[in-house]
């Protein structure tokens, strides 16, 4: 595997004990859920995990094209900051495994986490009154929120200043576009069939409950 970003380097053997170290908290984070006997909402987030995992390595011939920052901000919505964070490190740790790992595998984390932290946050916004969901809303946001996760992820490169980093995310910006466009198709298309998924899962974010999608 390569290591770093675009050729920025990092050290392997701290790489795969920062991996070992991460993956033992993504589990940690579902436990609570096994100690409450609510084995329903860790099965649903690993089998998640293990869609996103899959879907990202099969569209890596679409570049920046994945679903994993629709799924975490849905996660976010549904579930709450403790299982975006399970499915943020696990997708990661999973597709990073395939496709090459590094020091952006941290800023990924984080970065699908933040996004999982937005859905968390916006969850009133992207609700409506009888607790169904704003599928254009969820679109929207997640379309937007494409370009701040990639410059998040493109952090590293600013090491070498705010030029070149700056240089760096204009040039990419063909790819944030990507990323925004599939997240706002994804969105679409994954907002009613997680909304229906997880409706039956006890969760304490019993405000959205199975009423339905809405497109306002």
């Amino acid at each position: 595997m390569y290591l770093g970003l675009h050729g920025l380097g990092a050290d392997s053997v701290l790489i795969q004990l920062v991996t070992v170290l991460l993956f033992l908290f993504g589990i940690v984070l579902l436990v609570p859920d096994l100690k409450k006997k609510m084995y329903a909402p860790t099965l649903f987030i690993i089998s998640l995990s293990l869609i996103a995992t899959w879907m990202r390595i099969q569209l890596q011939v679409i570049p920046n094209v994945q679903p994993i920052t629709c799924i975490a901000f849905l996660i976010g919505v549904r579930f709450g900051l403790r299982h975006g964070g399970s499915f943020a490190i696990l997708t990661t740790l999973a597709s990073n495994h395939v496709l090459g790992t590094g020091e952006w595998t941290l800023y990924q984390i984080s970065g699908w986490f933040l996004v999982a932290t937005c859905g968390s946050s916006l969850r009133n916004f992207i609700s409506t009154g009888d607790g169904g969901l704003h599928a254009y809303r969820i679109s929207l946001i997640c379309a937007f929120l494409a370009f701040p996760f990639d410059w998040w992820v493109s952090l590293p490169a600013a090491r070498f200043g705010i030029s070149p980093y700056l240089e760096y995310i204009s040039n990419g910006l063909i790819f944030d576009l990507y990323h925004a466009v599939g997240n706002l198709f994804f969105a679409l298309f994954l907002t009613p069939i997680m909304h229906h998924l997880s409706q039956k899962i006890p969760t304490k974010n019993q405000k959205i409950r199975s009423v339905g999608i809405v497109s306002k």
